[in-house]
């Protein structure tokens, strides 16, 4: 909008500087040839000036929008950089111990971070429904009602409570593989340092986990007729041991790699990056400008100077 309104300003035809410029003052008053052309000149300077403003008004917003992306793209490269910093030894420890075998030693499923998601979803859903059946059914009530989401979010709670079971259980596992590596090694890395696993927490989370599974079986065994399959019944039971088998398998303690840029940080590069390409086109068209307006009174001053010529003025 700024470039249009600024053409239709400066427009002319070829040759309306120089006879702007002839009819500065009474040619056979003021026969001043080299005057005019410096009045010129003064034009030409202002010209410019008003480009470069124009420059400036058509690329400040973009400045301050690439300047606000680096900031952000700075700090979340600081934030990252700092965390690494302080995984940095226990990344070390993976990376020792994946170097002595322990990796061979430990029953491990390696997906990807993305299908592990997925999975969670998966089986936090089926325990979230299983659930919500199994305390509707003990409370005689339907699905949707209060009871049902209430039992629901109990499936969820036990969804967490295998998670953690699981979780300190393959600590359990693996810490007991580490022993065993140190004891066949004949010369440990002194580096190596075990790692840590708390019986009490898998204890804890294992017998609150193991009842209420137990519990859910049981109401929706009492609750059931003797027409429903109860074979069916013990496989919805069986939801949350999956769930935590699943854990069990796939989760891997010694699992510390460097914080990646993530979909935000590619996102911040991609939208600076194409700030940084719009405002170098800008910056082009207004090169483009400057130099049609260098070029554009270099022709009117030339054709100044044959005008004067032409009426017997000389230039000093």
């Amino acid at each position: 909008m700024r470039l249009r309104i600024w053409k239709l300003r400066n427009r002319s035809k070829p040759g309306g500087v120089a006879r702007a410029l002839l009819k500065v003052g009474d040619l056979d008053v003021a026969r001043d040839g080299s005057g005019r052309l410096r009045i010129g000149e003064s034009w030409r300077r202002n010209a410019l000036r008003q480009v470069a403003q124009l420059g400036i008004a058509m690329t400040v917003k973009l400045r301050t929008r690439i300047a606000g992306l680096e900031r952000r793209i700075e700090i979340r490269d600081e934030r990252r950089a700092k965390k690494n910093e302080q995984r940095a030894d226990r990344i070390e420890q993976g990376r020792l111990w994946r170097r002595e075998g322990l990796y061979e030693k430990t029953l491990h499923i390696d997906l990807p971070r993305l299908a592990r998601v997925v999975l969670y979803l998966f089986l936090a859903g089926l325990d979230f429904y299983v659930f919500a059946e199994a305390w509707a059914i003990g409370t005689d009530s339907r699905t949707g009602e209060v009871n049902w989401w209430i039992g629901g979010l109990l499936g969820l709670v036990v969804f967490g409570a295998g998670f953690l079971a699981a979780v300190q259980l393959k600590r359990v596992v693996m810490a007991r593989r580490q022993r065993e590596l140190l004891d066949e090694a004949q010369s440990p890395d002194p580096k190596l340092v075990m790692l840590a696993a708390n019986p009490l927490f898998l204890g804890i989370a294992g017998i609150f986990f193991l009842g209420m599974v137990v519990l859910g079986f049981l109401v929706r065994v009492a609750n059931e007729s003797t027409e429903v399959n109860l074979f069916m019944v013990a496989m919805a039971a069986l939801v949350p041991l999956l769930a935590a088998v699943a854990e069990l398998f796939l989760y891997d303690p010694m699992q510390r790699e460097e914080v990646q840029p993530n979909l935000v940080d590619r996102i911040l590069a991609h939208r600076s990056a194409r700030a940084a390409r719009k405002l170098e086109l800008r910056e082009e068209k207004i090169e483009q400008i400057e130099q049609g307006v260098r070029e554009r009174y270099d022709g009117e001053m030339e054709i100044l100077r044959v005008e004067l010529s032409d009426r017997g003025i000389r230039l000093e």
